[in-house]
């Protein structure tokens, strides 16, 4: 299998275009000598900004065939190395793009790409990227290319991921520590890519932060970081990277990232205009939302049953009022395969006590049962409320031994309660961003997840991740049996603006130990996720670029050869 050697350069960034360049040819020459194969170097290296008006901006933007590129181009050619870069470019006057270009060990461009989502200010200055997402063959591998901002989205990494990258580099212009510790991560083990970031450092001459944030990191495909640069200095960080190792998607159990994708269902992330959400009225201003952790421990299922009622009262006599149970939670694993039909007529009298609980405690509940419907099985979450059923999903996404029984559905409905609105995605669906996206899109506010932590990294990050990619509220209840000992989780978002502005980006998760017969509460704010935005002229909706989407409802393809792919 081959082996590459990488290293990400995190420099400051001065005013001073010359000295910018002169410093990154020697950070290059010191990663090279080291042994670098291939290297990566931060967003705008070449000038960061401030600019006095539009006009400012160009003059200091560099032409794709102009000294600084020819510089580095050079710097690649001398040590027959692969070179990532990004630099503000400028294309017909006044027009400023913010580019990685991608440079081959003979000096040759091997390919360019443009952002595509843009960070505050930088709308001021620069276009949005006018073509899609880029995946360029390359001698050590075939790389990826996004750039910091278009992270913080799902779209822009799971696009370069279906069309085959094994290596996504990124170039960050940071002042928050979410990109290293929560973003990059999240997006390496969703895709399991491979991901190379870099950050400016020191001292921000204006803008969202006093300094940037540093932390460039490579990171492997299970969200493992493998090197991280320091937070306040320059720095070089080195590791070993096996690109071929992110062809393999596959989890234990026979599960595939990839493979196990729904792009039938997925047409609403391609969708321009997007359909009306159905919001309503402003919900209450704040919702008490309980995490109920209970499973089987040696009792059979109609026990189990009991109990989870008995937490479900204890978490009403504490003020929650919407409350998530884990999935499938009545069950032995492996107990509903053996005798489905049993199994949902269990979950029928389950639904009926829980319909009952909630009409006396004016409850709204999420359960994750077995729905017999139509001579064929579902593992479906009901969402219940005083009035009874509110609606139900069928899970679209199953893991192996789930479709040994189980059918899956083929929408994502999203509810309206006193709560807010409500979407539901259970176990499997969590490792797939295409869930939790299409119910943000369609106006959810609110996902329920009834859940197994199965990997190491779902509670880790993608849990989290799924909250703030979305900015959407988001309660998960694991089942105690888990194979990996984490708890519930409750992960609340806030509203822009916030101190530090990172945090409204990264949402602090609440996490109940593991353990049987306990329950979390905490406060949600649904209000807090209609509005998008993260920053000045930055949303997390608004600003995506769906007309770049359309592989994510196509099934997985090779990328093309080296050149900008579609």
């Amino acid at each position: 299998m081959m082996e590459v050697r990488a290293a990400t350069v995190q420099i400051w960034v001065s005013r001073d275009p010359e000295q910018n360049l002169a410093k990154c040819l020697d950070r290059l020459d010191t990663a090279c000598r080291a042994g670098a194969q291939l290297v990566l170097l931060p967003e705008f290296c070449n000038y960061s900004g401030p600019f006095e008006d539009q006009e400012h901006a160009w003059e200091l933007a560099s032409p794709l065939d102009g000294p600084f590129v020819r510089a580095i181009a050079a710097k690649a050619r001398e040590h027959g190395a692969h070179i990532a870069f990004n630099l503000m470019t400028r294309d017909e006057r006044p027009t400023v793009y913010d580019t990685t270009v991608l440079v081959g060990p003979d000096g040759a461009t091997i390919g360019t790409y443009e952002k595509q989502v843009l960070f505050g200010h930088e709308t001021d200055h620069i276009t949005v990227g006018r073509g899609g997402c880029a995946v360029f063959d390359t001698a050590v591998g075939r790389l990826g290319l996004y750039i910091c901002m278009d992270g913080l989205i799902p779209e822009t990494t799971r696009c370069l991921a279906v069309q085959g990258a094994q290596v996504l580099l990124n170039p960050l212009h940071s002042g928050g520590p979410d990109e290293s510790h929560l973003h990059v991560p999240a997006r390496a083990a969703e895709n399991h890519v491979w991901i190379v970031s870099s950050n400016n450092v020191g001292p921000m001459a204006e803008g969202h932060a006093a300094r940037y944030a540093g932390g460039s990191a490579i990171v492997s495909p299970d969200g493992d970081v493998l090197a991280r640069a320091s937070e306040v200095d320059e720095d070089i960080v080195y590791a070993t990277i096996r690109p071929d190792e992110a062809d393999d998607k596959r989890l234990p159990g026979g599960a595939d990232l990839l493979r196990d994708r729904r792009p039938a269902t997925y047409g609403l992330l391609a969708a321009s205009p997007l359909p009306e959400s159905g919001a309503g009225a402003e919900p209450p201003a704040r919702t008490q939302a309980a995490a109920i952790q209970v499973g089987p421990a040696g009792d059979a299922p109609a026990a189990v049953v009991e109990r989870a009622a008995a937490l479900c009262r204890a978490a009403a006599a504490s003020e929650a009022r919407l409350l998530v149970l884990p999935e499938l939670f009545p069950f032995r694993p492996d107990e509903v395969a053996g005798d489905p039909a049993a199994a949902a007529r269990l979950s029928a009298d389950a639904l009926a006590r829980f319909e009952a609980l909630a009409r006396a405690e004016g409850l709204h509940l999420a359960l994750s049962l077995v729905e017999a419907a139509d001579g064929a099985y579902h593992s479906t979450a009901y969402l219940v409320g005083p009035g009874g059923v509110v609606g139900r999903y069928r899970q679209t996404h199953l893991w192996s031994a789930e479709r040994a029984w189980a059918t899956p559905g083929d929408d994502y409905p999203v509810f309206a309660t006193p709560h807010g609105r409500v979407g539901l995605m259970v176990g499997y669906d969590g490792l797939f961003p295409e869930v939790a996206r299409i119910l943000a899109l369609s106006g959810a506010e609110i996902i329920a997840y009834p859940t197994t932590w199965r990997v190491p990294w779902e509670p880790r990050l993608t849990a989290v991740e799924r909250a703030a990619e979305n900015h959407v509220n988001l309660v998960a209840a694991a089942r105690p049996d888990s194979a990996v000992p984490r708890g519930s989780l409750v992960v609340p978002v806030d509203r822009y603006p916030t101190q530090p502005h990172w945090w409204v980006r990264s949402p602090q998760p609440s996490e109940l130990s593991p353990g049987d017969d306990r329950f979390l509460i905490a406060g949600l704010c649904a209000s807090n996720a209609r509005d998008k935005t993260i920053f000045y002229n930055t949303n997390l909706v608004a600003h995506r670029r769906p007309a770049f989407y359309r592989a994510l409802a196509e099934a997985p393809r090779e990328p093309a050869a080296s050149g900008r792919a579609g």
